[in-house]
């Protein structure tokens, strides 16, 4: 697993341990299958972070991001396929699905073509 900066690494090592479990799991998942891991972008964010990326103030939704103990997990990947990552997709949410419904891992494209995967774990 690779971390965009030191500090998401950091970030990483005091996210909720349920996180960090399903994280680890869906990166040796990456290296069997595909051959090569993803990119960890983002664990945490403060109230102010949310603010700013859905600008209102405070933000009320949802911020399976907050600090501490962040309870997700995001990736990045130019390097994975399309099918890769659906069949990733397809895998998490079949054996680590979440009670309240939501998935444990999606998927979007970005705006240079990157995989953007969010791994979301239920605590």
């Amino acid at each position: 697993m690779r971390f965009k900066e030191p500090a998401v690494l950091a970030e990483f090592w005091r996210a909720h341990p349920k996180a960090i479990a399903l994280a680890l799991y869906l990166d040796h998942w990456f290296k069997n299958n595909t051959g090569h891991d993803g990119m960890v972008t983002d664990v945490e964010r403060t109230q102010e972070e949310y603010d700013r990326i859905y600008k209102t103030s405070p933000y009320l939704g949802p911020r399976p991001h907050l600090a501490p103990q962040s309870r997700a997990v995001d990736w990045r990947s130019i390097e994975f396929k399309e099918e890769e990552i659906l069949s990733a997709v397809e895998h998490m949410n079949h054996y680590w699905p979440r009670f309240d419904k939501k998935p444990t891992l999606l998927y979007h494209k970005v705006g240079d073509g990157a995989m953007h995967l969010h791994l979301g774990a239920e605590v």
